[in-house]
């Protein structure tokens, strides 16, 4: 039994050496396959570069090595970067970025931040690229790897160069140039010296300029940097030309193409069709036969005004050249009047035409609201009687959802009417007393039904020092806080929403807050950030289809703030939640100036006053009479009804109502007219304008003018509708 033991003991630690040796071997291999395919790459070999890249990755997944097998990605995607195949880039270094976030291969995953931040800079998103950068640095500091920032630095500098902020550019370059003397990176100072020699000549700097691509084509030929040399001709051909030295910028072009074709030549048996598209030199020889022809033409200019000097003619010429001046100066002037007078004309009929299709546009939505709003009424009014009835749990599912429905396409329509009228420049901002707490403690109320569906808390936190009544657009403010909290819920999910109310500064008379809305929700990508406030823009097509929503929510937003003097700022970053915030000054209001706000209770009375009334309903279509005086009948109210103004005339002169509900469009004579007839016989009977229409300042001057007592929109929910009816009867 003992040998039995000794001998399965020395066979099992036998192949645990076996299969660590085996391990090993497989590293050492990928190890090889990757430094191989580096080399690859560097001599333009890309399609046996990620051959090899590809078996390297293969040979990792099968051992688990993860880490070089996010290398591998990461090497991928560089060489798809320098054949501009930006998705499979994108794809290869996000794969690398995962591994190397979940397994803390830091080093490995500042890289490959680097790597995608070139790709943004290529492709012009350079505010992500300088994120990318960022984080890359942020990494390289923490594992104290100074030496690494200095590339990262470089890259910073090109998106500034991108930009043509040369000042930053030039900035940024000499500080990693520092770093790269420092640690004796002679292949980055080499490119360091070419972005920075561009950098100055964007300064108008032309000596450094050259002074640093001088430095930059000698270290380049030096230490063997062809591409640093091929570009630095270049460079230096363009500094030649800013100063106008015409023949020296030829000579450094034709250099470029002589060192160019001597690399092409060594190399040709190894690049594709794809890479030799970076070889197409076409235009910069282009330019050089131009110039050619500029220089020929110069010198016979020369030729041309050495005999005209000697004929002695200078004078006679400059002579003739200015009364010829003046006489194209004045048919100029003759054609830039005319011009102008045309342009002018053009402008007067541009003018007229956007006026006509402003009031169009107008003529237009007043017509949908009406034409839709009417149709809703009778859904939601027939919905919530049908839902009164008792329905089997299948039904009344069913019908809450026709509820839903109703309700959303009500909101998109008033959301679409906002933004028209805030485009028309119809929405006044009031100034009034407020309670500030009090209104946005009822924001949350409000949104918590929508936050509980989602199983999200929502959380108000309001600094202490603030006082409780200001002075503002109760109204807009509250619009805003709405709109900005139901966003955050809509897009969070098991998570929290707070709404934070902080003091920034005070004065004796007014106060300085911060309001925002921060969530924990899916947050929102960098490339859609700038976009999120443009009209029926939720960030892409498939957060639109998931979460639903019209779209112009922020958009109404960002315009009602900038009505009121501030400005919606965003933060966020996706998969860990966004803050919307604006900061907004307030008079603040003194405490007697807030009036008690109505209690939502009903009175004692409410049931009570409704009995035994008899109304007149005017309403030209069928089906909404019949839900409103179903709505009627629940609380005891007898109700005639009639479908024109004319009969509604007749009606109020042959009978006694306690109150006339007047619907405002019907056939015949509108719901305006019949009651500026029946006001010159009856100034006592209250009369509720029925409208689908949303009503403007102009407009309700002219519902007062005509008589009415109240206006209720349609579609409307019935505990509004009888609180209604409830005030007037009560007179």
């Amino acid at each position: 039994m003992k040998y039995f033991l000794a001998t399965l003991y020395i066979l099992t630690y036998s192949l645990i050496g076996f299969s660590q040796t085996e391990t090993q071997s497989s590293q050492d291999k990928i190890y090889n396959l990757l430094n191989t395919a580096r080399e690859l790459k560097k001599d333009l070999d890309y399609s046996e570069a990620v051959r090899v890249c590809n078996e390297a990755l293969n040979l990792a997944s099968e051992i688990k090595d993860f880490e070089n097998e996010a290398i591998a990605h990461r090497i991928l995607g560089e060489i798809y970067l320098d054949n501009k195949k930006y998705d499979d880039a994108y794809s290869s270094l996000q794969k690398a970025a995962n591994k190397q976030s979940r397994y803390e291969f830091k080093e490995e995953l500042a890289k490959t931040r680097n790597t995608l931040g070139l790709l943004h800079t290529e492709q012009g998103y350079y505010k992500q690229a300088e994120n990318y950068f960022t984080s890359a640095l942020d990494i390289y500091t923490s594992l104290q790897l100074f030496s690494s920032k200095t590339e990262v630095l470089k890259n910073i500098g090109k998106v500034y160069l991108n930009q043509k902020d040369y000042q930053k550019a030039n900035e940024t370059f000499e500080k990693a140039f520092k770093d790269a003397s420092k640690y004796a990176l002679e292949d980055t100072k080499a490119d360091i010296y070419l972005q920075n020699a561009k950098a100055l000549l964007g300064l108008g700097e032309i000596s450094k300029a050259k002074a640093d691509c001088i430095d930059a084509i000698d270290s380049g030929m030096a230490n063997e940097y062809p591409w640093i040399v091929t570009e630095g001709h270049i460079v230096l051909s363009e500094i030649f030309e800013a100063n106008n030295q015409i023949p020296e910028a030829l000579n450094e072009l034709k250099r470029h193409n002589k060192f160019r074709d001597s690399i092409f030549d060594l190399r040709k048996d190894r690049i594709t069709a794809s890479e030799l598209a970076k070889f197409d030199f076409s235009e910069k020889e282009k330019f050089i036969e131009q110039q050619d022809l500029l220089i020929q033409k110069n010198q016979e200019q020369l030729r041309i005004n050495r005999n005209l000097n000697l004929l002695g003619a200078a004078f006679l010429i400059l002579f003739l050249t200015f009364i010829l001046y003046l006489y194209n100066n004045n048919k100029k002037r003759k054609k830039a009047n005319i011009l102008l007078r045309d342009t002018n004309n053009q402008l007067t009929i541009a003018k007229d035409e956007a006026e006509r299709a402003s009031k169009a546009k107008a003529q237009f939505m007043s017509t949908v609201t009406h034409e839709l709003r009417t149709p809703l009424y009778a859904v939601t009014g027939l919905t919530d009687l049908l839902l009164e009835q008792s329905p089997t749990q299948e039904q009344e599912q069913h019908l809450k959802s026709l509820r839903f429905s109703g309700d959303y396409l009500l909101n998109f329509i008033n959301d679409m009417l906002d933004v028209n009228k805030i485009e028309a420049n119809k929405i006044e901002i009031e100034t009034i007393p407020f309670n500030l707490k009090k209104l946005s403690s009822n924001v949350l109320v409000t949104l918590n039904k929508a936050a509980e569906d989602n199983k999200t808390s929502l959380n108000l936190n309001i600094d202490e020092s603030v006082p409780e009544n200001v002075m503002g657009d109760k109204l807009r403010i509250s619009q805003v806080l709405i709109n900005l909290v139901s966003n955050a819920i809509k897009f969070t999910k098991n998570g929290k929403v707070d709404l934070n109310i902080k003091k920034l500064e005070q004065t004796n008379n007014t106060i300085s807050l911060l309001l925002e809305v921060k969530d924990n929700g899916i947050g929102i990508s960098y490339d859609k950030q700038e976009l999120i406030f443009e009209s029926f823009s939720q960030g892409s097509v498939q957060i639109n289809r998931k979460y639903g929503g019209t779209g112009l929510g922020l958009t109404i937003v960002k315009n009602l703030l900038e009505l009121m003097g501030s400005k919606i700022e965003l933060k966020s970053e996706p998969g860990k939640g966004t803050n919307f915030y604006f900061k907004m000054n307030f008079e603040i209001a003194p405490d007697h100036a807030v009036t008690l706000e109505e209690n939502n209770t009903e009175p004692e009375d409410f049931l009570e006053t409704f009995k035994n009334k008899h109304i007149l309903l005017v309403e030209d279509v069928k089906i909404n009479q019949l839900i409103t005086k179903k709505t009627l009948a629940k609380k005891e109210i007898t109700c005639i009804a009639v479908d024109n103004g004319t009969e509604a005339i007749n009606q109020a002169k042959e009978n006694k109502f306690d109150l006339i509900l007047m619907d405002i469009h019907m056939p015949g004579i509108s719901g305006i007219e019949a009651t500026t007839a029946i006001r010159k016989f009856d100034t006592q009977t209250p009369i509720i304008a029925l409208t689908a229409i949303t009503i403007d300042k102009r407009q309700q001057e002219e519902f007062d003018n005509a008589g009415f007592d109240d206006i209720l929109s349609k579609p409307f929910k019935s505990d509004i509708f009888f609180n209604k009816v409830y005030n007037q009867l009560k007179k």
